[in-house]
């Protein structure tokens, strides 16, 4: 069988120390992009404060059970076929289980 590197030239490993590390960038320097932040014209306790108006009642809430509810409801063999999970919140999960 044939060698996967053969016939391609090889390279030596050459180990860098970060004095004689030499990386050129076509980048500016970081002090040339540095930009100047400029004071706010208003401080936070400074901006006028528009009156809080109360929050009409939510329309018809929808009451929570108790408890959250597991119900198992078997198919024609007397296995499981679904399982029903209704939350707390009234939202209905049914989990299909196949066999």
């Amino acid at each position: 069988m044939k060698d996967f590197l053969q016939g391609r030239p090889s390279v030596t490993p050459t180990h860098t120390t970060p004095s004689n590390l030499n990386l050129h960038s076509n980048l500016p320097p970081i002090s040339q992009n540095a930009i100047t932040v400029e004071e706010p014209a208003m401080l936070l306790d400074e901006i006028p404060q528009a009156p809080l108006e109360e929050a009409p009642p939510a329309s018809n809430p929808t009451p929570l059970l108790e408890e959250p509810r597991v119900e198992m409801v078997p198919d024609s063999e007397g296995r499981i076929g679904h399982i029903v999970v209704t939350c707390r919140c009234g939202e209905v999960i049914t989990l299909q289980c196949n066999y």
